[in-house]
């Protein structure tokens, strides 16, 4: 929320003409950009349900299907709940079109951004086989 208000106060109130376009673009540009680097900070807690996830497929609990489907589905109303947090702050103070239908068309694009670089930040970490994005090295363990 602290970032939202930063990024509102860096484009307050912009007014609808020809001169504020370049600063719209770059307040929208920016409000995705930041939504995507966000999304890094899930890292961590991925790779910490993928291991609980690796022990209990071992024990013949569940599959890759079942942890993948159901982190999506508890993920997807947290990542709406950040946009629309996000969205009610930024989106008055940059003074964007100021109608409830330009507001849900910003917080969808917003949130499949989000949507998307978690996406990706998902497939990165499973694509690391050997966990070298969190795991110390050999001469670090005592």
């Amino acid at each position: 929320m602290g970032l939202a208000i930063l990024m509102g106060t860096c484009w307050l109130r912009l007014k609808n003409d020809q001169s504020d376009i370049q600063p719209f673009i770059n307040a929208i540009f920016f409000g995705g950009a930041f939504m995507s680097f966000m999304a890094v900070a899930y890292i961590p807690a991925f790779l910490e349900d993928r291991a609980l996830f690796v022990k209990e497929r071992a024990n013949g609990l569940y599959n890759a299907g079942s942890f993948m489907t159901a982190n999506f589905l508890v993920g997807v109303p947290m990542l709406f709940f950040i946009c629309i947090l996000f969205s009610i702050i930024a989106y008055w103070l940059i003074g964007l079109d100021g109608t409830v239908s330009g507001f849900f068309w910003w917080v969808l694009w917003l949130y499949l951004d989000l949507l998307a670089a978690e996406s990706l930040v998902v497939l990165v970490s499973l694509s690391d086989k050997e966990r070298r994005i969190i795991a110390p090295s050999a001469n670090q363990q005592s």
